[in-house]
């Protein structure tokens, strides 16, 4: 038998340099930290973890799983076309185009009367409609003519208004004031 060579062996020289982990104690996290004894060559389940690698492994998961799922979500190979009689094999090509271009011009159209105030001339359509500008019911044209009964007293339409004494008494006083000392005064001078 030959002789071993002397030196150190390939086992020893990987206890030496210990195991290769991450030196941020940020990354490992100890689940078991808090021990009553120390025993040697106990290993315990879930003592260390490295966060690092774990939160690593689980994004390359969901990139291998969710993200291939999520980008095939709406993806389909057929074409559904909608376009105006596309499958009336009775229809030709001029009559296609038109009823696309009669749908086009009534949707345009219905979009538009949002903002259509009716002021053709001449349009029954639109008392058809309900678009008509109406007041307590009666329809208003140029042939309106309010009630007298709407108008409020002392309105601007109304020539005169409310006499000096009634304003006198509802503006400077309340009642039971006699109007104050000039008031009496004037009245003495009138006597």
């Amino acid at each position: 038998m030959a002789k071993n060579k002397k030196g150190k062996s390939s086992n020893h020289k990987r206890r030496a340099e210990g195991p290769s982990k991450n030196s941020n104690p940020f990354e490992v996290r100890a689940n078991n930290s808090r021990k009553k004894f120390d025993v040697l060559n106990r290993r315990v389940k879930g003592a260390e973890r490295n966060i690092a690698n774990a939160r690593a492994k689980a994004i390359e998961r969901r990139k291998k799983t969710l993200l291939v799922d999520y980008n095939q979500q709406k993806r389909t190979n057929s074409f559904n076309d909608r376009r105006f009689g596309e499958h009336d094999a009775s229809m030709s090509v001029e009559e296609k185009l038109l009823v696309r271009f009669q749908k086009e011009r009534a949707k345009r159209a219905k979009k538009g009367a949002l903002y259509r105030l009716g002021d053709d001339d001449g349009d029954m359509e639109d008392v058809d409609e309900g678009l008509l500008l109406t007041h307590k019911g009666k329809a208003i044209g140029e042939d309106y003519q309010p009630d007298p009964l709407d108008r409020m007293p002392g309105s601007d339409d109304e020539g005169g208004g409310v006499d000096a004494d009634a304003t006198a008494a509802l503006h400077f006083g309340g009642p039971g004031d006699g109007g104050g000392p000039r008031r009496d005064a004037e009245r003495r001078r009138a006597e």
